[in-house]
């Protein structure tokens, strides 16, 4: 319990700097998955960034952030800043441990009076019937399921944008490199190179009816991490980038399911 005790001291202590008019203005709670782990650090990392003082636990695979500053103005972007912080000291451990582990906030106290749950997901790209129940349809989801377990490319290009809503730093990389994964579908057997990469682009912009221009902002906003940039997108900025690369993939997986039954009109089994 030692870690989980300095916390509470480490607390009392923030909120008191200044003559005890300081104030801790958000506290965000989460876990480290996998929970069963049981994953500590041996004290929480203390650290200041531009003038706001950090405090990061990790107890028992639970993890607490609190942060001593201004309050936020964009409140989803800074929520995107604490677990990316919180994931870099899980990072830290599991590269020692050889153990791929996963922040997961759940809630944050604002200004000490506001409760913000952070729901699982992205309800702004649901289906307004999906967002109600969280329930797929089967006619929706069936596609999607036959076409990850038949075609690598829509698998991959799925795992792509899950990781791109899971890792607000990398959301734009995952989501070009869907775009990506999707491509590789249209080279065939050629090689990724000249000519064929090239008409492997321009094929794939057709048959799914999207443009150049429609990709570029996504290229643009992916190019710094592509590259080991370290600049992180805002909420807007990943909102726009998943938007892109989600309808390339739905339409993608539309593509192959109709080439498909096509294949099987024409030569019933």
């Amino acid at each position: 319990m030692a870690a989980a005790y300095t916390l509470r001291e480490r607390v009392r202590s923030l909120t008191r700097r200044d003559g005890g008019n300081g104030i801790v203005i958000t506290v965000a709670v989460g876990n480290v998955h996998p929970v069963s782990g049981g994953w500590h650090l041996e004290r929480p990392v203390e650290v200041d960034f531009s003038g706001e003082k950090w405090l990061i636990s990790i107890h028992q695979s639970q993890v607490h952030v609190v942060v001593d500053g201004p309050e936020p103005t964009d409140v989803e972007t800074f929520r995107n800043d604490i677990r990316n912080v919180a994931q870099g000291c899980v990072d830290a451990l599991g590269y020692h441990l050889a153990v791929p582990l996963r922040v997961e906030l759940s809630s944050m106290i604002l200004g000490g009076i506001r409760i913000a749950l952070i729901e699982p997901g992205w309800s702004a790209l649901r289906d307004e019937d999906t967002d109600r129940g969280l329930v797929v349809l089967e006619e929706k989801l069936s596609p999607f399921t036959i076409g990850s377990l038949t075609t690598p490319s829509v698998r991959l290009a799925l795992a792509d944008l899950r990781d791109a809503i899971d890792r607000p730093d990398d959301t734009a990389f995952y989501c070009y490199r869907a775009v990506e994964s999707v491509r590789q579908w249209f080279l065939g057997e050629s090689s990724d190179h000249g000519a064929a990469k090239e008409e492997s682009w321009e094929k794939m912009r057709g048959e799914l009816g999207i443009g150049r221009k429609s990709l570029m902002p996504l290229k643009e906003l992916a190019d710094s991490r592509r590259h080991g940039g370290s600049r992180t997108p805002s909420e807007e900025e990943r909102l726009e980038a998943l938007r892109i690369a989600r309808l390339l993939v739905a339409r993608f997986i539309e593509y192959v399911a109709s080439s498909e039954e096509h294949v099987q009109a024409r030569h019933p089994t």
